[in-house]
């Protein structure tokens, strides 16, 4: 009776481990999305000793969705697709739309099998992002290419058997060039170290 005890705990304690632990196996999947998910609405103000004012109002929301398929246990290839927009409109009612998305391939690859479970992380893509300028009934708009990368590394956290909280840590470029009236191919590039928190569904 006792051995039977023993040899049933030891297959219940195989089993749980071998299904929680068995969430970045080959042919899972995943889909999560980032902390870039956010929406803001803020109005901004002037003041000094004098006087006070209004200096308009301002919204910003970006999105950055993903999903991925593990082709081999840890390895996961995906697509995150980053999506923002950004508007300003001023006391007299002129407005000026930034708007961006962009297509990015990742691979991503888990180490270990417990709960806290390192990963590194590469990506980049392509997209195209927008400026809109309305004022005094003129519209003027101006059409960039964009490229991205990034590569970094991050913890993820189980949370359960199904939801993972990953936080990461990225060097990364975001360049940006004008479609029209270029013949110099200038470039705008931005580049830095960011964070971002995702969370994640396996299935």
């Amino acid at each position: 009776m006792k051995v039977t005890r023993i040899i049933t705990g030891i297959v219940l304690v195989l089993f749980f481990t071998s299904n929680s632990f068995s969430q970045h196996g080959y042919g899972n999947f995943m889909i999560g999305g980032k902390s870039s998910v956010s929406f803001s609405s803020n109005n901004l103000k002037w003041k000094s000793d004098d006087d006070e004012g209004e200096r308009g109002k301002q919204s910003n929301f970006s999105f950055s969705p993903e999903v991925g398929f593990f082709i081999a246990n840890g390895l996961a290839l995906g697509l995150e697709i980053p999506v923002s927009r950004s508007s300003y409109t001023d006391t007299q009612d002129d407005k000026d739309i930034y708007t961006s998305i962009s297509i990015d391939p990742f691979v991503r690859y888990y180490v270990g099998g417990s709960i806290y479970r390192p990963y590194v992380h590469g990506q980049g893509g392509f997209g195209s992002s927008k400026t809109k300028y309305e004022s005094a009934g003129e519209v003027s708009e101006y059409s960039y290419s964009l490229l991205t990368y990034k590569f970094g590394g991050g913890l993820g956290v189980f949370l359960g058997d199904m939801v993972s909280l990953d936080i990461g840590l990225y060097y990364g470029s975001r360049s940006t060039k004008a479609k029209e009236n270029n013949d110099t191919n200038r470039k705008n590039i931005t580049s830095g170290i960011s964070t971002d928190i995702g969370v994640l569904v396996f299935f």
